[in-house]
């Protein structure tokens, strides 16, 4: 990333990373999860290969089992893994949340501290700069 986001527009990248974590992973974990349900029920199906008259010995249903638990076992470590990166990005977003509000609070503590009141007119930093006009 090029330009820094800062403040407020820091916001909608953050938003986003918490619908990536909450909605997008969780739905794609889902679809590979669904591909890995498909090719369990699919067992029952390997007898239907199974037609030494035709093929031979059964080579065909010996290459399609191992594919199907091929794709099975992927289909399965891929599921699990977007899962668990779906509830460790949501982790880390609330713990920033969580630390970026207490220091934004602790900011704000000291500032007024340091303001010696909450008077607008004592806030140094609102008040400009000098920026060094001076008669020569």
């Amino acid at each position: 990333m090029s330009d820094e986001v800062q403040g407020v527009a820091f916001g909608g990248p953050l938003e986003r990373l918490r619908q990536a974590a909450r909605v997008d992973l969780p739905r794609l974990a889902d679809e590979y999860a669904q591909i890995r349900n498909a090719c369990e029920t699919t067992t029952s199906y390997d007898d239907r290969l199974d037609r030494p008259g035709y093929f031979g010995s059964p080579m065909l249903k010996n290459s399609w089992t191992q594919l199907r638990d091929v794709v099975w076992s992927a289909a399965g470590e891929t599921s699990d893994n977007l899962w668990e990166l779906s509830r460790g990005l949501d982790a880390a977003l609330a713990r920033f949340v969580h630390e970026d509000t207490t220091a934004a609070a602790e900011m704000l503590k000291i500032r007024n501290q340091v303001e010696g009141d909450r008077s607008t007119g004592n806030d140094e930093w609102t008040a400009g700069h000098d920026d060094g006009h001076y008669p020569r």
